[in-house]
């Protein structure tokens, strides 16, 4: 409002009453609503032995369940362990451990970034749609720049929107296997050989969808315009 009334566009009334306007909102409700959410954390454990005279097992297996401070972002792990010992013969003892791990994660839902609207900002407005909280010049965009012309004449951005239309996951998974044998030579005397083989696997995958002010800003930004015909040449494909 002020660089438009700097730029003579509005008025000084017309000023007035805009900063009058921002001056009595406050979106602090709407943030904790949309945005932010109570954190839980929950982590189940089950441990399970068992054991004769010739064989010691012992299992173990843990959920995890992590649902952070932010809205639409969450972690789930599951975590996997077994430890066996056999005494096969009186001179030799077979060892086996496993541990499996896998751990899904999605960060694209709220973030800290969020909370740094300015007061007056908005993420929904009164008759329930999306409030635009351009990162554009918009007085400047409609008058000057033919939007309607481009890929995706909607130039807006909406919070909100940009949350849904956003997914960001992470995978993780780690195995790992051991085995030996242990042999018994004579009394106080033994030689233990170990195998090992581990592998640790992790994927990240950031997609936005089309209606994402991610994928609308580059495409509009890639395309030409020849303002002397306005024939907008697409440089990505939409």
């Amino acid at each position: 409002a002020i660089k438009e009334h700097q730029l003579g566009h509005l008025s000084d009334e017309e000023l007035d009453e805009k900063l009058e306007y921002y001056s009595n909102i406050d979106n602090k409700d709407q943030l904790r609503k949309y945005i932010l959410q109570v954190p839980v954390y929950q982590q189940y454990n089950l441990t399970l032995s068992g054991s004769t005279e010739r064989m010691n097992n012992l299992v173990s297996l843990m959920y995890q369940h992590d649902r952070p401070e932010f809205q639409g972002n969450h972690s789930n792990e599951l975590m996997f362990n077994y430890r066996g010992i056999a005494s096969v013969f009186k001179w030799l003892d077979v060892n086996l451990s496993t541990m499996f791990q896998y751990e899904k994660s999605e960060n694209g839902g709220a973030s800290s970034g969020n909370l740094g609207l300015l007061p007056y900002e908005l993420l929904v407005n009164e008759d329930g749609s999306m409030n635009d909280i351009s990162r554009y010049n918009m007085p400047l965009i409609d008058r000057k720049v033919p939007k309607e012309l481009f890929p995706y004449s909607d130039w807006g951005y909406y919070p909100l929107k940009e949350i849904e239309n956003q997914s960001f996951t992470r995978t993780h998974l780690n195995a790992r296997i051991q085995a030996g044998l242990t042999f018994k030579l004579l009394e106080g005397l033994s030689v233990d050989s170990r195998i090992q083989y581990e592998t640790f696997n992790g994927r990240n995958k950031n997609l936005y969808k089309e209606e994402s002010f991610y994928v609308r800003s580059r495409v509009n930004g890639a395309a030409s315009w020849d303002q002397n015909t306005d024939k907008i040449t697409l440089n990505l494909p939409k």
